[in-house]
């Protein structure tokens, strides 16, 4: 899924912006670090599941040869793809915008991975200072065959 989340803040020349401004790009870098916490989102599997996604585990381990690679399997995959923010040089920014690609597994409902970025949302920024994030699907599921050639893309 993409999501497009924008944060405001309250234009003020920088020189005072520690007394009466916000700065949308500090609330956005807030959100942003927390974003790591969709990848502790993990699929749940059944007992033969369980056996055939280790085995996926080591094929893909084997074939890609990359530390970790192995994890995307059965867990949500964030990707941040742009940020922007601010246009002047002595006003604090009033929006910062980012796009950000979630890869998730089929057996993780896009509900799950959308309500906890609801609640970082809402923890980084309970004043209001998000405008509610926009999620659309980037792409059908892959099936957890094809995993390995997208993560090799």
């Amino acid at each position: 899924m993409l999501a497009e989340i924008t944060t405001y803040g309250k234009p003020v020349n920088g020189s005072v912006i520690n007394y009466v401004g916000e700065n949308a790009v500090h609330k956005m870098v807030r959100v942003l670090n927390r974003l790591p916490e969709l990848a502790q989102i993990r699929a749940r599997f059944s007992g033969d599941q369980q056996q055939l996604l280790e085995d996926s585990r080591m094929v893909i381990r084997e074939c890609l040869n990359v530390p970790g690679v192995e994890q995307a399997i059965d867990s949500v995959n964030v990707n941040i793809m742009s940020v922007a923010g601010g246009t002047s040089k002595t006003m604090t920014p009033e929006t910062c915008s980012a796009r950000i690609g979630i890869l998730s597994p089929a057996a993780v409902p896009l509900a799950v991975v959308k309500e906890k970025l609801g609640a970082i949302l809402a923890e980084e920024c309970p004043k209001g200072g998000v405008k509610s994030s926009t999620c659309a699907p980037m792409t059908e599921r892959l099936p957890m065959w094809i995993l390995p050639l997208y993560v090799r893309l």
